[in-house]
């Protein structure tokens, strides 16, 4: 069995040979080769080579620079393989204009904000906590008209006012010890797309733009507002061969006493 070695190229020098090589004129093998290191050699300077184990990525290009700083901070994309949905335990959701409310804004005279919400979606919201999927919200703002919302479906693993949505999901995932692999985010815009890259699968709503669409794992069919909670709901319970809860008598009746619109 032959074995091959990955070149690092990570050298150490003495001050003196530093002071060295800094001097020495470019070899005719260096100026083939483009490697600096044969003129080294051929001015009688040792490079000793030792074995190591394995090591990061390299820095070559600004995006490098930028992965390799994710990953000291803990903040590079999710590299295990996705599970299947039938694995999802947790789903979390953003909020204005794509999926728990529509994409108006609503003040009254007294400059109080509305929003608008779809029944349907409070309704998948219970389905799936009902089953085990727990069901997290991520929002880049704190609004009052909200809480009372979520208070009423349950939610309440809540990272309000974070503008950072690859932060806010690592913070739930963390939260809850679930890895990425089992978790679904739900979004639908420009803001959302670091939150992609960390969470296993990614929905965006039918009236996102196409270039959300392209990046998501899935493109739902409903609109934001509309009930694509609902609809992602559907598809989970489905994979998790639980559809009888949503489309048997029998199967509601058995978490009637949880049902939220």
């Amino acid at each position: 069995m032959v074995f091959f070695y990955k070149h690092i190229g990570l050298y150490g020098f003495t001050r003196e040979v530093l002071s060295q090589i800094h001097g020495l004129p470019v070899s005719p093998l260096e100026s083939l080769e483009q490697l600096e290191q044969l003129s080294w050699l051929e001015s009688d300077i040792a490079i000793r080579v030792l074995e190591t184990e394995e090591t990061g990525p390299g820095v070559d290009t600004p995006e490098c620079l930028v992965h390799v700083r994710d990953i000291i901070t803990g903040d590079s994309p999710v590299s295990e393989k996705p599970l299947s949905l039938e694995n999802v335990r947790l789903v979390i959701l953003d909020v204005d204009g794509v999926l728990i409310t529509s994409g108006e804004l609503n003040y009254g005279p007294n400059g109080e904000h509305f929003k608008q919400f779809y029944i349907r979606d409070g309704l998948g919201i219970k389905m799936l906590e009902h089953n085990g999927i727990t069901v997290a919200v991520a929002s880049g703002k704190e609004s009052p008209s909200l809480m009372p919302r979520l208070d009423d479906l349950g939610i309440d693993i809540r990272v309000l006012g974070e503008i950072d949505k690859k932060k806010a999901c690592r913070k739930i995932m963390r939260r809850l010890n679930i890895s990425p692999s089992e978790t679904v985010y739900i979004a639908g815009d420009t803001i959302d797309l670091p939150a992609f890259e960390v969470c296993g699968h990614s929905f965006t709503v039918g009236d996102s733009p196409e270039y959300i669409q392209e990046a998501a794992t899935y493109c739902l069919k409903s609109k934001g507002g509309c009930g694509a909670v609902r609809e992602v709901a559907d598809m989970l319970l489905e994979a998790q061969e639980k559809s009888a809860l949503y489309k048997t008598a029998r199967g509601f009746l058995g978490m009637v006493s949880d049902a939220v619109q």
